[in-house]
């Protein structure tokens, strides 16, 4: 599903300028390749002249929402927003993109509460710096932004400063304020008031809100929010790893990589026919605002200069990317069944990545029942049948060396990879845990949260798998218990513990795929071993009582995601069968737990 914006009628009516700007939106984002900006796919007008905006249809909440639900954030969090909206920041740069209007509001929160995955929204009001233009939109006289988060520079009249890169770094050091403190550090009753506060340069630092905060914070606020210019952070990278310091994180790093040099992989995105499905939400276009003087009776001053814009929820195939990490040297893949029923997406129309096999679309039995599994357990029951869409799938679990390229790359988080919390919560190091353990570069990726496995797939243009996807790209069109049939499951045929210790006597994972019998019909490896793995849907212990019977997808909410597969520590034949499904914590990091995406993003 994706999200789709229109223009309404009242807006475009006020001239040329507000369509021009929703054009800008959509033309500054497009360009711009980063999982932390909103995915636009496709902009257009409409027969009857309507301009429109396609983009990824998102889920969570705004840093606004956030921020008015709970209240001030700690530093940790406020440090991974933070990180985030920098890496936007630098790939728009990158290209000469000013964002001009960057604040709470246009931030927003997918994932679980503690590992956020930000987005930035909204480039209505964007600069496009090293592009030659037919005519200004912005009118000399005209300031454009959101008050309080406008650069001071740009209040004082300084002629250049509006479509500098220092301005976006201003608003981010104002939005990591109102995080920490709840409160912004430049403020009035009306704008004129705010401009003149603006204009004194002078704010209380957040340890006047916050007692439990360090005179460092102070610092890095006096700092981002100089009177000089020049004695502000140079650049969004400059900003971000100051930021991180605060908690004594180091850089982003990756570990000694011995298969070779790291290349960037970008997704590429392909636009198919667009097939309208119902649902309208509501959400704010930003076509810019114009600063009034003081006593103008402006009541919002917070708020930019918005119109109401309907969105209909529509349901998009979109082309994988052709160009992704090889995990490993895999054996030759089993021939696939054939599909069961015919497909609404024709699995010829697919285009999966080398390391990537096409599941057909058909029929699944889904779930067990005890008079063909004796261990057949009540929240994998009542076994169904359900019809799913053809789709694709990574034929290994993502490895060590794949992630690695992506943290390089600055798209995804190597937050406390290399641990997970004991039994009594507090969190710690483990050499069970994949990254940076030498000789395990192409071992499966674990001890990854929910956030940061979506986020790896999100990178490459793809999605974790429903439950549905992994069940049939384990099974195949039969009831098999196991992806290789019915056969008991042993250290011959899958990664798992047996008498000789966890691992099949190894303690720990084996390289993704080295098991060859763990393959299932379709040629997918390590589906009952090695690692259970993260899917895209909520848990629910009565899920195939109630959920829909055509490309079920999980509850719309929850406490727990699913993980499905057994792993090197099952020490029993019932935890590696194609039914067993597990309950996570979205938050939790396991050695036990790793990850494969799937395609393509719907």
């Amino acid at each position: 599903q994706v999200a789709v914006k229109f223009i309404s009628e009242e807006v475009a009516s006020t001239g040329a300028e507000a369509t021009e700007r929703f054009t800008r939106e959509a033309t500054a984002a497009a360009q711009i390749k980063s999982p932390h900006i909103v995915q636009m796919i496709d902009h257009g007008v409409m027969a009857d002249a309507t301009p429109y905006i396609v983009m990824e249809l998102l889920t969570g909440e705004s840093l606004d929402e956030r921020i008015e639900r709970s209240g001030p954030l700690t530093l940790a969090d406020v440090s991974q927003v933070v990180s985030q909206v920098v890496k936007a920041l630098e790939a728009a740069h990158d290209l000469g993109v000013i964002h001009r209007d960057i604040k709470p509001h246009n931030i927003f929160l997918t994932g679980s509460p503690d590992e956020p995955f930000v987005k930035v929204l909204d480039f209505g009001i964007a600069k496009q710096t090293r592009l030659a233009e037919k005519e200004e939109i912005t009118q000399p006289g005209m300031i454009v932004g959101t008050p309080q988060y406008v650069s001071r520079d740009v209040i004082m009249g300084i002629a250049e400063a509006s479509t500098e890169p220092a301005v976006d770094l201003w608003a981010l050091a104002i939005v990591a304020y109102k995080c920490l403190t709840g409160v912004l550090p430049f403020d009035g009753d009306s704008i004129g008031a705010i401009c003149a506060a603006l204009a004194t340069a002078k704010f209380e630092p957040p340890t006047a809100h916050r007692p439990d905060l360090t005179e460092p914070v102070d610092a890095w606020f006096a700092q981002a929010l100089a009177e000089d210019r020049s004695e502000r952070f140079g650049t969004a990278a400059e900003l971000g790893a100051s930021f991180r310091r605060l908690l004594d994180e180091p850089e982003v790093s990756a570990p000694s990589l011995s298969p070779g040099p790291v290349v960037k992989r970008r997704p590429a995105v392909i636009l198919p026919t667009l097939i309208v499905a119902g649902g309208v939400v509501g959400v704010a276009l930003v076509l810019g605002v114009r600063l009034l003087d003081e006593g103008s009776g402006a009541d919002d001053h917070e708020g930019t200069v918005v119109s109401s814009v309907p969105v209909t929820t529509t349901t998009v195939s979109i082309a994988p990317p052709k160009d992704r990490p090889s995990n490993s040297v895999l054996p030759s893949p089993i021939a696939p069944p054939s599909a069961a029923s015919s497909e609404i997406i024709p699995a010829a129309a697919l285009q999966p990545g080398p390391n990537q096999t096409i599941i057909a679309g058909g029929e699944l039995w889904m779930g067990c029942d005890r008079a063909h599994d004796d261990d057949c357990r009540a929240d994998e029951s009542p076994g169904r049948t359900v019809q799913l869409e053809a789709f694709f799938i990574d034929r290994t679990e993502v490895t060590v060396f794949a992630y690695a390229e992506c943290v390089v790359d600055g798209h995804c988080s190597d937050r406390r990879v290399n641990g997970y919390a004991s039994k009594d919560g507090r969190f710690a190091p483990s050499s069970r845990c994949n990254w940076q353990q030498p000789g395990r570069e192409l071992h499966p990726m674990n001890c990854v949260s929910y956030a940061q496995a979506q986020g790896y797939c999100e990178y490459l243009g793809l999605r974790l798998p429903t439950e549905a996807e992994w069940e049939r790209a384990a099974r195949g069109d039969d009831r098999r218990l196991f992806p290789w049939g019915n056969q008991p499951a042993n250290c011959v045929r899958a990664v798992m513990a047996d008498q000789n210790d966890h691992g099949c006597g190894r303690r720990t994972t084996w390289p993704a795929g080295a098991k060859s019998n763990d393959q299932s019909p379709f040629g997918v490896l390590d589906m009952a071993g090695n690692l259970r793995e993260w899917v895209a849907d909520w848990y629910a212990a009565d899920a195939y009582r109630t959920g829909p019977k055509r490309n079920p997808k999980g509850p719309a909410k929850g406490t727990y995601r699913v993980t499905r597969g057994g792993s090197w520590g099952s020490p029993l034949m019932r935890y590696l069968r194609t039914s067993a499904r597990y309950a996570e914590r979205p938050n939790e990091r396991s050695r036990h737990v790793g990850f494969r995406c799937a395609g393509p993003r719907r």
